[in-house]
């Protein structure tokens, strides 16, 4: 028997503040399945790739068997230019890519030579007549050349560059349910949270929420608790939004000062989650107004999703169901991929290296 060779993926790299995720696939006759996956702390937090990391990252992708020098990464979001705008009709005959690229120029205040771009028409909602209403996304061609030239010199070949809020819809467009609702996907970062919500496969709302962080959290956890980020970082991980009380099987068990700071920090959790729901809900609201439409549910991505109870404890606050989003919810895996390196943290990484070269991208 002949067996037809998977098609390997390119290295789907998400570059965050503090870690860069990379995963890959093979793409078969039955879908895409996980063949490798790796995190690695970033050498300069918040700051952008220089070429003694980059040596590194490569280093690393060849040691863990990662395959060929492809790479698919996106747009930093502090780079990333993206507006909402009304375009003539399509039946118009106008040029609207032009358009569009001029629109965006002008809401970031460039010049419309210097972006890349990418546009996709908006459903119409209650405002189908009133014209084309679309979505943009881009950079600043400097920006980009920046981004991949120091990924070249570490000879890893930038193929695209795509914007994250497409790359997540991606990754998750198997759990995002019924195309007539709404479905969110919160990505939950280091340095901050975003929002995003589509429409079927269409991505027609996003938002950066800058207060909603995980590294903000874990500043408050470490100013309280008077410790180092490395130990308030796995104290944070293991109790999350959980609630923090007597052992069940020790009920005379005397309350110990792990069991406070563990109650402090459950207490730190939920409330900066509230404040997230408090801002998901503004969003959604206005979503479903706008696209006359309900939604159903609320996917969880990014390190923050990983925390203990955060679905359970955001779905009451929301509204909506909310559940984490993990690579084996959407993909198979190779036995070479560790199910423990595969977590919500990786779910941008993976949506990158399913790009198809015939999708837009910045």
């Amino acid at each position: 028997m002949i067996h037809r060779r998977a098609k390997m993926s390119p290295i789907g790299l998400d570059v965050g503040s503090t870690r860069v995720k990379a995963v890959q696939v093979q793409l078969g006759a039955t879908g895409p399945r996980v063949y490798r996956v790796a995190s690695l702390p970033r050498l300069k937090c918040g700051q952008p790739l220089e070429a003694g990391e980059c040596v590194r990252l490569s280093e690393v992708l060849r040691r863990k068997g990662f395959a060929g020098d492809r790479v698919v990464t996106c747009v930093p979001r502090g780079q990333l230019l993206s507006n909402v705008m009304e375009l003539p009709p399509a039946s118009s005959g106008a040029p609207l890519d032009q358009i569009a690229r001029q629109e965006l120029a002008r809401a970031s205040k460039c010049e419309p030579t210097g972006i890349e771009l990418a546009w996709w028409a908006l459903p119409g909602g209650a405002r189908a007549a009133e014209g084309t209403h679309a979505m943009a996304v881009g950079c600043r061609h400097e920006d980009a050349l920046a981004l991949i030239d120091v990924l070249a010199a570490a000879d890893l070949d930038v193929t695209v560059l795509d914007a994250p809020m497409t790359a997540l819809a991606r990754a998750t467009a198997p759990m995002l349910g019924d195309p007539a609702e709404l479905a969110g996907i919160l990505d939950i970062g280091h340095s901050a949270a975003a929002l995003i919500i589509t429409l079927g496969r269409t991505v027609v709302y996003e938002r950066e929420l800058s207060e909603s962080g995980v590294g903000r959290l874990l500043a408050s956890v470490t100013a309280r608790l008077g410790i180092a980020s490395d130990d308030a970082e796995v104290l944070l991980r293991g109790v999350g939004c959980l609630e923090v009380g007597r052992e069940p099987d020790q009920p005379s068990r005397r309350r110990s000062d792990l069991d406070d700071v563990n109650a402090d920090i459950s207490a730190m959790t939920r409330s900066h989650a509230d404040a997230l729901a408090a801002e998901v809900r503004l969003s959604a609201a206005y979503a479903m107004r706008r696209f006359d439409a309900a939604m159903s549910r609320m996917l969880l991505t990014g390190a923050g999703a990983a925390l203990p109870g955060v679905a359970e404890h955001l779905g009451p606050q929301t509204g909506v169901l909310c559940r984490v989003v993990r690579l084996s919810d959407v993909c198979g895996a190779d036995s070479a991929a560790s199910a423990d390196d595969a977590g919500p943290e990786h779910v941008l990484a993976l949506g990158l290296a399913l790009h198809l070269d015939k999708e837009p991208a910045a």
